[in-house]
């Protein structure tokens, strides 16, 4: 579902340079304002389990590992995993020129916790965003935001750019 996003690409048309530039601006405008329908995230306590096992928890680190102990909770940085599936409501093609995947570098990442403590089973809902695009002659710097709320409670969970 990664590459499906990021591989979304349109026909490439035969405009000249200054009304194919005016028509990326255009495209980027449309994408801020583009409202995503919403991508669901089902997970239980295995899978936060297994997380948390995964970034180092010990086996006698009862809290992150067992989830029927008393504090039983998922690591915060858990808040990053379910964007992975959103569906963006916008495609890279459309407001990058000469977009290519093999391109791709992930520059940075910024996670808000908005909700304490974390659900540690449920359903959440992703809605991504496009923030900025920024030209930086031959390549662009894109910023996209994801909203994450729980589907029981429409509470944002978790705000990651």
């Amino acid at each position: 579902m990664i590459m499906k996003n990021i591989s979304n690409k349109t026909s490439k048309s035969k405009a000249s340079p200054s009304s194919k530039n005016s028509e990326y601006l255009r495209n980027i405008g449309n994408a801020k304002t583009a409202k995503a329908k919403g991508s669901e995230f089902v997970f239980d306590d295995r899978d936060v389990i297994l997380y948390n096992l995964g970034l180092g928890a010990k086996r006698t680190e009862l809290s992150l590992v067992y989830e029927g102990s008393d504090n039983f909770e998922v690591l915060p940085t858990f808040g990053v995993i379910p964007p992975f599936n959103a569906e963006s409501p916008y495609n890279l093609d459309d407001i990058v020129p000469n977009f290519s995947p093999m391109m791709l570098l992930h520059g940075e990442q910024f996670l808000e916790i908005k909700k304490y403590p974390i659900p540690t089973s449920g359903t959440f809902v992703s809605y991504p965003k496009l923030v900025e695009v920024v030209d930086k002659g031959a390549a662009a710097v894109v910023v996209s935001g994801v909203s994450t709320k729980d589907a029981a409670t429409g509470e944002e969970v978790f705000y990651t750019i």
